[in-house]
């Protein structure tokens, strides 16, 4: 609860002055906050306030879920927006706000918030629109999950053949074809994946910084499938720049990322060492953690594998897992396990070892 918020829902204009008074009166208010401005109710009284509602007034709360969806909205809080959007079955509206920010959570692997919003809209609902399919297929394709993402592909190829369903739409038809090139790197098809990673360029909206840095990154990729080593590194490079330009640490670690393990690839490991080091420099000055902060993490724990600096490796092995784990994007976890169970062998514990390898083992079949 919110005075402001409350003003909206309710036509009132004293809202925070009576939220003050409730609080005082120990009238099952909580603060959130140092300064009174955020509040919340017990738990059980919330279940029965929204209880009576329904029952009094079920078609008003559609209302009461639209205005609190677009105060949301205002004050930047998409989540809970897209929340009260999906409760008031105003599925366009929802679409829309998913359409505009799933992407920034797709690229910070926020895959299972996506997911669980995609869950609330009816099938028949997805199956006419190509936001919808396109979230999906982003979806599935970054986790990556190739069967689960072809349905959603196969739907869109056919949206897109009609030109009653918005193909002229060039935002749209970038993230088709970005769609289409990540498929086609998995695929092992780079000098297809060039091609319309260069067309999606030519169509994305300047201001559509997240697909545009999706695009590099397949191209990044494709350029890596053709051993053209030199267009690889200067894509990724421009990935890091794009991101640091924009102020956004998640593009500059993917670029950072891709870059240096491009370089470990080729034996490149003290230039691997400046990139990863810098971006992990970077992302711990902010105080946050995006999910891919695993892979670079990982990365310097290889180069100090390779260095024999155990030590160190155990270190940045544990932190690569540990935010691997927090995020549940369990790939990082297993592969780093293994490694790390090698680390324990190295030094004679074989017993860790053992138990490391078992934990990786155990991740694989859940």
């Amino acid at each position: 609860l919110n005075g402001d918020l409350c003003n909206a829902l309710t036509g009132r204009s004293d809202s925070h002055a009576l939220l003050e008074r409730l609080y005082h009166a120990n009238l099952f208010l909580v603060p959130l906050d140092d300064e009174g401005q955020w509040y919340r109710t017990h738990q059980l009284f919330t279940d029965l306030l929204r209880d009576l509602q329904e029952r009094r007034d079920q078609k008003g709360t559609v209302t009461l879920h639209l205005r609190a969806s677009e105060w949301f909205v205002q004050a930047g809080l998409v989540s809970e927006a897209i929340q009260h959007a999906l409760a008031a079955q105003e599925y366009t509206f929802a679409i829309g706000l998913i359409e505009s920010h799933a992407m920034d959570m797709l690229m910070q692997w926020h895959l299972k918030t996506v997911d669980g919003w995609m869950g609330s809209i009816p099938a028949e609902w997805i199956a006419q629109n190509p936001q919808a399919n396109i979230v999906f297929a982003w979806m599935h394709l970054m986790r990556p999950d190739y069967p689960q993402a072809i349905p959603y592909l196969e739907r869109l190829e056919a949206m897109f053949s009609d030109p009653r369903l918005g193909s002229d739409d060039p935002a749209l038809l970038a993230r088709w074809l970005t769609l289409q090139s990540m498929l086609l790197n998995a695929q092992g098809n780079a000098a297809e994946c060039l091609q319309l990673c260069n067309q999606a360029l030519e169509l994305v909206p300047e201001k559509d910084n997240h697909v545009r840095n999706m695009i590099y990154l397949e191209l990044a990729k494709a350029y890596e499938q053709s051993d053209d080593y030199d267009r690889a590194m200067q894509t990724y490079q421009t990935i890091i720049r794009g991101g640091q330009t924009s102020g956004n640490s998640v593009t500059e670690l993917l670029g950072a990322s891709g870059l240096g393990l491009l370089a470990l690839k080729h034996g490149k490991l003290h230039y691997a060492f400046e990139i990863i080091s810098e971006g992990i420099e970077r992302i711990e000055r902010s105080g946050s953690l995006p999910p891919i902060s695993t892979a670079v993490y990982g990365e310097l724990g290889v180069i100090y594998y390779q260095w024999h600096q155990l030590e160190q490796a155990h270190h940045y092995f544990q932190r690569s897992i540990q935010v691997s784990a927090l995020s549940g994007y369990s790939d990082a976890e297993l592969y780093y396990g293994v490694i790390l169970s090698r680390l324990y062998h190295i030094q004679g514990d074989l017993d860790r070892a053992a138990q490391e390898i078992q934990k990786s083992v155990d991740l694989m079949k859940v």
